[in-house]
């Protein structure tokens, strides 16, 4: 490892070349030459950490929002900060208000606010800090803090390498925040080997047609749950649960709150006490996977065809839901 392959290998040539291979490679590079492995070790250079993270994540379903904005450096840091700001004053005051009692701010301090740039800043670190209650020694959703771990003086190669570290860590993480749940749109389907097997053959996933499509809406907005189906011929939807009354039903309102650490989402029907669908991390796209007893939610999109080579098969969420815990010990998450 201590002859260098090519001499005279000026770094910026090395990090251009290093720029147009995989991942593996570039690590693999590492093996070659002392000066290699301390340039590839080194955090000096912009566009290949930047490669780094492209490579590391192009495949990916989820990264944490935090972790994806730290990897633009402090530039992109102070820009997310500030398009947080504007989404707020967006906002009327009255709505300030309401999101600030449901924070638990004192009264007092609420009286104070007179203007809308007031409600703002009162209400803005509330917002940044959504993710602290997750148990883990990092907020994935403020890279804000996040930049504050950043060895200084922070570069976009220190960022991106903290970036990398971060999300690999991150994708064991099983606990979701609400703001978490609520970005994502999630795919159902109905489990052949539980209690709703009869209704698979109702389930347009089985049918080759599509799939059910579900949003959570923020506490804020009600936690409701929100069924989107694909239509039949005849312009109804394929809901497999209509004759349950379930999913968009005028009959039955679906809500939702997470329980267990937020490691399970319990479901309700008008008010009553549904199916709870615990969490789970896809080892390798890092995408979440909800499931229960009879049904299987994903935050990506997948047919019939594919379910067995991307694991999440009714056979394969048990285990997927145990390595889920085991790694999440790893992450800290625990």
């Amino acid at each position: 490892m201590d002859d260098e392959p090519i001499r005279g290998l000026t770094d910026d040539a090395f990090f251009h070349a290093m720029g147009y291979l995989d991942l593996v490679d570039i690590y693999s590079g590492m093996t070659v030459a002392r000066r290699w492995k301390t340039l590839l070790r080194d955090d000096s250079s912009d566009a290949l950490w930047t490669r780094l993270v492209e490579l590391a994540w192009r495949d990916k379903c989820y990264v944490a929002e935090g972790i994806k904005v730290l990897a633009g450096g402090e530039e992109a840091v102070s820009t997310w900060k500030a398009a947080q700001r504007s989404e707020l004053l967006n906002l009327s005051v009255k709505k300030l208000k309401t999101s600030l009692v449901k924070r638990g701010v004192a009264s007092a301090a609420i009286a104070g606010c007179f203007e809308k740039r007031e409600f703002v800043d009162l209400l803005l670190p509330y917002v940044t800090k959504q993710g602290e209650n997750l148990s883990v020694p990092y907020n994935p959703l403020d890279p804000s803090s996040l930049l504050a771990s950043v060895p200084t003086p922070s570069s976009v190669a220190s960022c991106c390498a903290s970036a990398l570290r971060l999300s690999v860590r991150d994708s064991r993480r099983s606990q979701i925040s609400e703001r978490e749940l609520c970005g994502l749109a999630f795919q159902i389907r109905t489990r052949a080997d539980g209690p709703l097997r009869e209704v698979c053959q109702l389930d347009p996933w089985y049918m080759g047609v599509g799939a059910g499509r579900v949003i959570f809406r923020p506490t804020d907005e009600g936690a409701g749950v929100d069924f989107t189906w694909p239509k039949g011929e005849d312009g109804r939807d394929l809901n497999p649960f209509e004759p349950m009354g379930l999913g968009n039903s005028p009959s039955m309102t679906v809500n939702w709150n997470l329980v267990q650490d937020q490691r399970v989402v319990n479901l309700l029907f008008s008010g009553q006490a549904g199916p709870q669908e615990v969490i789970a991390r896809h080892p390798g796209n890092w995408g979440w996977v909800l499931f229960s007893r009879g049904t299987c939610w994903t935050s990506w999109e997948y047919t019939k065809e594919d379910v067995d080579e991307i694991g999440v098969a009714d056979e394969d969420l048990r285990p997927l839901y145990d390595t889920s815990m085991r790694n999440s010990q790893s992450a800290g998450d625990y």
